[in-house]
């Protein structure tokens, strides 16, 4: 009866083994190579969305701007018939924390 020699088949099995252990580390390395692509792909998106957002808040801010420096606040002081105080009085307390202790709970 033929017996096939015994190294020859540690060889095959060993052989089998680290093709498999190839094969398995090439497919979890592509599909990490791929996970990296995506993740540098969504980065990419969210800094255009971020500087869209960041143009968008620059425009608001100028037109805030524009609103507030196109109010005249003192020719409606004088209409209103404020007057502009030079010295104004202040208010001041002896304790600074004397109103906190009346306060209630």
């Amino acid at each position: 009866m033929f017996q096939p020699k015994k190294t020859f088949t540690k060889i095959i099995y060993t052989y089998v083994f680290l093709s498999g252990i190839f094969l398995t580390s090439a497919y979890y390395g592509v599909d990490f190579y791929n996970q990296i692509v995506d993740l540098k792909q969504n980065i990419s998106g969210e800094e255009k969305t971020l500087a869209n957002l960041q143009s968008q808040n620059a425009d608001l801010k100028n037109q805030y701007f524009d609103k507030i420096n196109s109010l005249d606040f003192e020719s409606q002081a004088v209409a209103l018939g404020l007057v502009k105080v030079k010295n104004p009085d202040y208010i001041s307390i002896d304790q600074p924390w004397a109103i906190a202790s009346v306060l209630p709970l």
